[in-house]
């Protein structure tokens, strides 16, 4: 006498579907996602020479995770402000004063954070219909 249990092979296989449609689905919430966060953060930019505002990227998700980053020399300065300096006679000399800080990044951020968690709902809900 034993116990039967009719359906798991059934089961396994929508489990296995989920989690397949769960990954792609992901990898494309993160690159939409990022591609909106990489238009705010552009538009947030300022512009000398178009450098900086061309210098943002993103990469491919990995782990469940995306990253948006600027490879442009004196990015992280912009973003977070910096002193000036003056050359005399070959030496750097601070001057009292400093620039504050764009935020470029930290304010795109924030702009997309309601609309991001709106994102995910909708693709969690639509995974498991």
């Amino acid at each position: 006498m034993g116990v039967v249990i009719e359906g798991l092979d059934e089961m396994e296989r929508k489990l296995a579907e989920a989690e397949r449609r769960y990954r792609g689905a992901a990898d494309r919430f993160l690159k939409q996602q990022a591609e909106l966060l990489l238009g705010t953060v552009r538009g947030n930019t300022p512009v000398d020479t178009s450098a900086l505002r061309s210098g943002w990227a993103r990469t491919q998700p990995e782990n469940g995770a995306i990253g948006v980053h600027n490879n442009t020399k004196y990015a992280a300065h912009v973003e977070y402000g910096h002193r000036i300096v003056h050359m005399v006679k070959g030496k750097k000399v601070y001057t009292g004063k400093t620039v504050p800080g764009v935020k470029m990044l930290r304010k795109s951020v924030l702009q997309q954070k309601a609309m991001f968690r709106e994102n995910a709902k909708a693709i969690l809900e639509a995974m498991f219909k």
